[in-house]
């Protein structure tokens, strides 16, 4: 039965709220990640209180692929609404965490112990999240637009840090750096707590087609009947992946660079998030379209290229006079790439994988390459910078991994049937 619109806007709506619940806590984290460095761990040199928390926030990344595993595989076998709902209550346990977590100065040692409690249990869901999400997106939509419907998985991202920064931007009119730095830095995460009944209450009407106990496969048969599509698609998933991880990376750091770099004022440099979600919302919208008419593989190559092409001359102008106008340009400039990169890509990694498996496949496409490239991208940022004594090195190492997953997808050979898209875009995709 072809879904009607109001059960399409219903879907849409429900699989947004929790994407953009993961990019706002991830962005509130890396946003205050310099004031939550002088909260949880011990007084000392800034720089290496600033790894520590980056090491931190990396941290939660190892257990998204678990998370994709056990949540993916559930999704698939006993329905995406029950998983997507699952992923909800636990990355609302994390935020709780951090919250309410006391300092280093109130509990000493347990308080970066208990931060990593809370970065494991948002990473473990954030595994199991994007699979689900994506393939009821996709599986909703009518055929010819499945890249528009793909798209608003990384729609509700951009959505997500537009609130972020926004909220923080209340933050800095409402309080003045001293009250953030001692208590007001924990209303994002408060916010992001309470906002979780609401994207259950979402996700409970979301309306889909759960396999039935005679077509629901053990789970011993499921992983073996996956290994075969494993083989050839799972890489190229991967491979996707890591251009689109280290580009949202990057943008996640660019306020830490804004303020520890740049030495910028923290509550100026959350108009660049803002400018950041506002032209990241338009750009996925626009990947999504481009896809359904273009082929979701050509959009994507030729927007990382693209961008590959521009970061060191962008960024090389911002710095003959680094400004907060000029950094927020800069970044929207490179943001439109990127986007539409990513709007594209979620119609991109359904076609990798059949229905029956699309949650796992999906799931673990995108764990593992954010695992590989985006757990350790603001670690490896912040020590290159610290190495080369340099503003501009760091946009070599995003170069580089735009222009090789690009190229990797250009050559890798076709997969042998696209389980999304229709005959005519097969050629295309």
């Amino acid at each position: 039965m072809s879904p009607t619109p109001a059960s399409s806007r219903r879907n849409i709506v429900g699989a947004a709220v929790g994407n953009a619940f993961e990019l706002f806590d991830f962005t509130a984290y890396a946003t205050f990640a310099t004031i939550i460095s002088h909260t949880f761990f011990p007084a000392g040199h800034s720089d290496t209180a600033l790894l520590l928390t980056l090491a931190t926030f990396g941290i939660g990344f190892f257990v998204r692929p678990l998370g994709a595993f056990i949540i993916g595989a559930y999704a698939d076998r006993h329905g995406r609404r029950a998983a997507m709902t699952l992923t909800v209550w636990v990355m609302a346990a994390g935020s709780a965490i951090i919250a309410f977590l006391p300092g280093y100065a109130t509990i000493g040692i347990v308080a970066p112990f208990a931060l990593v409690v809370a970065r494991l249990l948002q990473g473990f869901a954030a595994g199991g999240e994007l699979g689900a999400a994506t393939s009821i997106l996709v599986e909703n939509a009518p055929e010819e637009r499945m890249g528009l419907a793909g798209s608003w998985q990384t729609t509700g991202q951009h959505i997500g840090a537009l609130i972020s920064g926004l909220l923080g931007l209340v933050l800095f009119l409402c309080f003045d750096e001293y009250t953030i730095r001692e208590w007001a830095w924990r209303l994002p995460f408060v916010f992001g707590m309470l906002i979780a009944p609401v994207g259950i209450y979402l996700r409970k009407t979301l309306e889909e087609a759960v396999p039935s106990d005679d077509e629901r496969l053990s789970f011993a048969d499921f992983l073996r009947r996956f290994h075969g599509h494993a083989v050839r698609r799972l890489p190229i998933g991967i491979v996707y992946e890591a251009g689109s991880t280290i580009q949202q990376y990057f943008f996640q750091f660019v306020v830490t660079y804004a303020v520890h770099t740049l030495h910028m004022p923290i509550r100026k440099a959350l108009l660049i998030n803002i400018s950041n979600g506002v032209v990241g919302f338009a750009g996925s919208v626009a990947g999504g379209l481009l896809a359904d008419r273009y082929g979701a593989r050509r959009v994507i190559v030729i927007s990382r290229l693209i961008n590959a092409a521009i970061y060191f001359p962008v960024f090389w102008l911002m710095l003959q006079a680094p400004s907060l106008g000029s950094l927020t340009l800069a970044c929207a400039i490179l943001m439109i790439g990127n986007a539409v990169s990513g709007g594209a890509g979620m119609a991109f990694l359904a076609s990798l994988f059949p229905k029956e498996q699309r949650a796992f496949g999906i799931g673990l496409s995108y764990s593992i390459g954010v695992t590989l490239f985006g757990s350790t991208a603001q670690l490896v940022f912040a020590w290159i910078i610290g190495l080369t004594g340099s503003r501009l090195s760091w946009i070599g190492y995003v170069i580089a991994v735009c222009v090789l997953s690009a190229m990797i997808l250009v050559s890798a050979q076709r997969t042998a049937n696209m389980h999304v898209a229709s005959k005519k875009k097969e050629r295309a995709i």
